[in-house]
């Protein structure tokens, strides 16, 4: 089943709009680009559209042979004209951490052989071309390797999409952590901006199949340890199906 859950636009923007002028049409097709599943909706100004899809024989994502399905959505009119388009790439896979078998993915364990680095690169800094990120993933993936921390801020969405066609897995991570209490730099978030950051990332990404777990922070960033509730329970409120995690330099975080 293939939950897509979308909101056309924010509630100004819809202003006098009528429920069911609009209809959002979603078609989902298999990794060969054939049909496997579409469903509609009538758009209900600034409210979340959610619609389940039911796949029959999915094919699963995986390192070995990452499978990937192809979401279309079309905005249409009362007349069934299309007013826009947008199309995502996504996976369905099962992933398990266990303290004794550790990963698992679709039942199989998975031994993570992986690299950590900022998004930064060389000469360009952070203006990163899609290009150079695509080299930085083929090169990891040339050498064995098959998963990447995004040290230490949100990754630009391509890495991402290319971790997805190669079949690489993510270590999703926010930086900011905490509020102005223990950052490693000086911050004017407070801690409610930071949550707020860390849900906009997990919404943004949680179509992604190559990103196995979220991370709220790095090292001095995880000073305030009394964080890790909100955090985690953010994480969970929009996604429920990853684990969550922190690289703190002290001890005794809740």
């Amino acid at each position: 089943v293939f939950t897509v859950k979308s909101q056309v636009s924010s509630p100004g923007e819809t202003e006098g709009l009528e429920e069911g002028a609009l209809t959002l049409s979603v078609t989902v097709t298999d990794p060969d680009g054939q049909r496997a599943g579409s469903s509609s909706a009538a758009v209900i100004p600034g409210k979340e559209i959610a619609m389940d899809i039911v796949v029959g024989n999915t094919q699963l994502w995986s390192v070995q042979t990452p499978k990937l399905y192809t979401v279309f959505f079309h905005l249409l009119s009362e007349t069934g004209e299309s007013l826009d388009t947008l199309n995502i790439s996504t996976g369905s896979r099962r992933v398990q951490f266990s303290p004794s078998v550790g990963l698992r993915i679709n039942d199989e364990r998975v031994k993570l052989r992986g690299f950590c680095d900022h998004s930064s690169f060389a000469i360009v800094g952070g203006a990163v071309p899609d290009r150079i990120n695509l080299f930085r993933a083929q090169t990891l993936r040339s050498v064995g390797g098959n998963s990447w921390r995004m040290a230490h801020n949100p990754p630009i969405p391509i890495r991402l999409d290319f971790m997805d066609a190669l079949g690489m897995l993510a270590v999703d991570e926010n930086r900011d952590y905490g509020g102005r209490t223990g950052q490693g730099g000086n911050t004017e978030e407070s801690i409610n901006d930071e949550i707020n950051d860390m849900a906009d990332l997990v919404k943004r990404d949680r179509s992604h199949p190559s990103v196995i777990i979220w991370s709220f922070c790095n090292e001095v960033g995880c000073n305030n340890g009394s964080s890790a509730k909100p955090f985690r329970e953010v994480s969970k409120r929009y996604d429920p199906t990853r684990d969550v995690t922190q690289n703190p330099l002290g001890k005794n975080v809740s």
